[in-house]
Parts: structure tokens; C-alpha cells; sequence
């Protein structure tokens, strides 16, 4: 995939560029991690509400949504190779990586973030596999 192209990619308003898109090193994933990765990153809960006037302890949250869409995965897809089988889309699922990471504030309160994503190389080399 080009640089045109990747930038085309992340520039989709389908997507939150903040924390979906593809990305060379990324924040939280390994460092051994250099190539383009389709990467997306949520938030997964937390602690919230803490303060310096200790008006109390801060409360734990959850979102209910754990497992987002990887609408950056489907967009790359689409334009990779838009009529792809159920078959070969089961075998780019197995190509994900997972992280977590948790970013700590103040006062006790952090934000737990889940991170996927799949190296840009691999995906383009399981493509070219189906070719042959």
C-alpha cells in the first residue's frame, strides 16, 4: 500500500483518526513493532472522580461497548480486495494482535485502554497468498 494511499485511509471520516487508522509504532504496542500496523485503540474503563479536595474515593466505570467495530480493518479490506470470502476474512482475523494499557492521572483515576491491530505487511502478504 502506498503513502498516497494510507493517508486517503486515515483521512476516512468513518474513522476516530485519534485512535483508529494506520500507523507506523503506534503508542502501546511492542517496541520490536516497526512497519505500518492497522491499529485501533478504545477506551475499556477505569477509575473516575477522584480529587485533591478528597470529596470522596473515585468510582470505577466499564463501557458496555468491549469490543468495538475495526471499521479500519474493514475500509483497508474494502480496499484490498472488496470481494473477499468469508473463508479468507476468518483468516485475516487470525493475523490481530491485542494490548492493553492503562494511562494513570491524578488523584487515583486512569483510563484502561484495549489496543488491536495487524501488521499492514502481513495482511498485504495473506492477500497476495489467496492469489496463487
Amino acid at each position: 500500500m502506498t503513502e498516497e494511499k494510507i493517508k486517503l485511509i486515515n483521512s476516512d471520516p468513518k474513522i476516530d483518526s485519534w485512535n483508529e487508522g494506520i500507523f507506523k509504532e503506534p503508542q502501546n504496542v511492542p517496541i520490536t513493532e516497526k512497519d505500518y500496523l492497522i491499529y485501533q485503540r478504545w477506551n475499556s474503563g477505569g477509575v473516575a472522580g477522584g480529587s485533591c479536595w478528597d470529596e470522596g474515593e473515585g468510582h470505577n466505570y466499564e463501557y458496555s461497548h468491549p469490543d468495538p467495530k475495526f471499521t479500519i480493518l474493514e475500509i483497508v479490506l474494502d480496499e484490498l480486495c472488496p470481494d473477499i470470502t468469508l473463508k479468507n476474512y476468518n483468516e485475516v482475523l487470525k493475523l490481530i494482535k491485542e494490548n492493553e494499557t492503562t494511562n494513570w492521572e491524578y488523584y487515583g483515576n486512569y483510563d484502561n485502554y484495549q489496543i488491536r491491530y495487524i501488521r499492514l505487511k502481513d495482511l498485504e502478504n495473506l492477500i497476495k497468498s489467496w492469489k496463487n
